[in-house]
């Protein structure tokens, strides 16, 4: 029989945080069935303004044309900031596919299919957007196909990365008071779907996949004129790195992740890596989460590299594994502080997570043609930890735990559904209530090995995350 020294263990529990999670605004949906809405999403450093997108609605009778809208948090609602964007209406356009709003969330950027990538910024004095300079052009690549844009912290310099036949590429432009001017000379890689960049954009992160199946994800520096391979991480054909990485706003963290091909059940692995002395070191223990698969990942990192957000679909894990997840580092570790399970959702598409800088406020979106697409903001924060959860709202008891646990809730607070998650983020059990009723405390087990345990409680105001040990 295993057993488990509880003292160091309480005196753990007793000492770590216990995270909230309280949604912003309502829940924005679909325009029109299987338009991809959610498929992309920015938030703004203030977290009132966020960036949405719907690359496969039909646009003036275009078929997958697509849109983009944005919107502003007006005391608990979302509302419409200015018009729907809807670009150059082409036919699988796909415009908004690749999208960014900068740190005022006064500028954004968006992409299409067909190599006509737009800046618009915010006209207080019409209540509108208006489009900044002509479409970004990218000479010698005419069938480019833009899906990812970074604007620095100083909103004037914008990195894009493109994709297609030939015309693989990143490149830096700059507002010149009047256009988008390309800046030095585009770096020249097979770069698939996503890249990262520092605030500066000195400092460029993309993932690569070769002809013969090597991928990986390589650093870059950038001097003004060209570039400077810093760093790179490669791995065979049946490692699979998944586009779930970012950089931290120095350009001295990555955290990137992947997955075995071959063997879906060793789930992801997340990799961190520190800039120290100038070499790239690792200081941080890797992260396993077994749910997971490579594919179809989202990953966004907090300004100084101790949070990040990762949003995962069924797809690329099955049932348990679909949701987003937030992890804060906790000494040399990732530790699980946040859990967001999507039900009747699944299927990730790039790009559909988001999170301020301060890491205190993330945005995330789901779309799959066949489902209803969505997007959602939360505050997310932590409150002190303790051996009984109690908040006026909740009260969680016994904690430590055999196994059996209960919740009991305030008249105001209906518990609608309980999730429990391992240390790495994987899903050991879900319990959902029937209409108008309470969950059931009988079906509170906490079954696996004794060790610490993630509970979170969704009600109608919310979530809250805490621990909870079984020994």
């Amino acid at each position: 029989m295993k057993k488990l020294n509880i003292i160091p263990f309480l005196l753990f529990i007793n000492l770590c945080p216990v995270y909230s999670q309280t949604q912003i605004g309502q829940t924005l949906t679909e325009f029109a069935a299987d338009d991809t809405f959610g498929a992309s999403v920015a938030i703004n450093d203030a977290g009132n303004r966020i960036l949405t997108s719907a690359p496969r609605f039909n646009t003036n009778g275009v078929d997958l044309a697509g849109r983009a809208d944005a919107y502003q948090l007006e005391g608990d609602r979302w509302v419409p900031l200015g018009s729907t964007l809807e670009g150059v209406p082409t036919v699988v356009g796909l415009f908004g596919q690749g999208l960014d709003m900068s740190a005022s969330g006064n500028r954004i950027a968006l992409g299409n299919n067909n190599a006509q990538p737009q800046v618009y910024e915010w006209n207080e004095a019409i209540g509108d957007w208006e489009q900044m300079g002509e479409d970004l052009e990218f000479p010698g690549q005419p069938d480019a196909d833009c899906k990812t844009f970074r604007f620095t912290q100083d909103e004037n310099t914008l990195v894009v990365g493109a994709t297609g036949s030939g015309s693989e590429s990143v490149s830096q432009f700059q507002w010149n008071g009047t256009n988008w001017i390309a800046v030095g000379n585009p770096l020249e890689v097979p770069v698939q779907n996503e890249l990262a960049i520092s605030d500066n954009a000195q400092t460029v992160a993309v993932l690569f996949r070769e002809n013969r199946g090597a991928n990986g994800i390589r650093i870059y520096t950038f001097n003004g004129t060209d570039w400077s391979l810093q760093f790179t991480r490669t791995f065979s054909a049946s490692i699979i790195v998944s586009d779930g990485f970012d950089l931290s706003a120095d350009g001295t963290r990555i955290v990137l992740s992947y997955g075995d091909d071959q063997n879906a059940a060793s789930g992801v692995t997340f990799e961190t890596y520190d800039l120290i002395g100038g070499d790239w070191v690792k200081e941080i223990s890797d992260l396993n989460v077994t749910p997971l698969r490579e594919r179809n990942n989202a990953l966004r990192m907090s300004a100084d590299g101790t949070t990040f957000i990762v949003g995962t679909g069924m797809e690329g894990g099955g049932e348990e594994g679909a949701g987003t997840r937030i992890y804060q580092q906790r000494n040399n570790a990732w530790e699980l502080a946040h859990y967001f399970d999507y039900d009747n959702y699944d299927e990730s598409i790039l790009g559909n997570v988001d999170i301020t800088p301060d890491g205190s406020k993330v945005v995330f979106g789901r779309s799959r043609r066949t489902n209803v697409g969505f997007v959602e903001v939360y505050e997310i924060s932590e409150v002190l930890g303790t051996s009984e959860f109690d908040d006026h709202n909740y009260t969680v008891y016994p904690n430590p735990t055999t196994g059996h646990f209960k919740i009991d809730a305030d008249n105001k607070e209906r518990v609608s559904r309980v999730v429990i998650t391992d240390v790495t983020g994987k899903v050991v059990r879900e319990v959902s209530s029937s209409a108008g009723h309470r969950i059931n405390d009988s079906n509170l087990e906490l079954e696996g090995e004794p060790g610490l345990y993630f509970v979170t409680i969704f009600s109608t105001s919310g979530g809250r995350s805490f621990k909870l040990l079984k020994i």
